[in-house]
Parts: C-alpha cells; sequence; structure tokens
C-alpha cells in the first residue's frame, strides 16, 4: 500500500513540475511575441501586440536593456491575472 502512494505522489510531483514548466514557457513565449519594438512613421516604439505604444525616444535608458524587464513584468501580471495563451 504505501508503495502505491509513493508512486501516485511521484506521478502528480512530476506532473505538477511539467505543469508549471508548460505555462513558464508558454508565458515567455507570449511575452516575446506580444511585448516588441515596432515601427511606425520612421519611429521606434514599444509595442504591445504589434501596436505601438510608447515612443523609444521618451524611454530613459537603453531599450535592449528595458524590453527584457518588460517582458517580465507582462509575464508576472499575466500569472496573477491566470491569463493563458
Amino acid at each position: 500500500m504505501i508503495n502505491f502512494k509513493q508512486i501516485v505522489s511521484d506521478w502528480l510531483k512530476r506532473r505538477n513540475e511539467r505543469q508549471v514548466a508548460q505555462r513558464t514557457a508558454r508565458n515567455n513565449r507570449r511575452a516575446s511575441e506580444l511585448v516588441n519594438v515596432v515601427e511606425y512613421n520612421g519611429e521606434l516604439y514599444v509595442a504591445y501586440n504589434a501596436v505601438p505604444l510608447v515612443p523609444i525616444k521618451e524611454l530613459k535608458g537603453d531599450v535592449t536593456k528595458l524590453l527584457p524587464y518588460m517582458r517580465a513584468t507582462f509575464i508576472t501580471w499575466s500569472n496573477t491575472h491566470n491569463h493563458v495563451g
């Protein structure tokens, strides 16, 4: 009986780990696809889902350093709002 309980416990643990890994990969993929930099009217913008939002010239700092931070913020927000994609 103990072996059966351990087998089920191990299976549930592995399943949970797989689900967390899949969710993390999905959120990272969504962030990379949705949060980007696009060109619009000759200027670069931070964009969500290809919609230009903030002109890069208005940002203080290097956008190549800010983009990963913005994506991480998006992932955190998405996780807290239970968004799946």
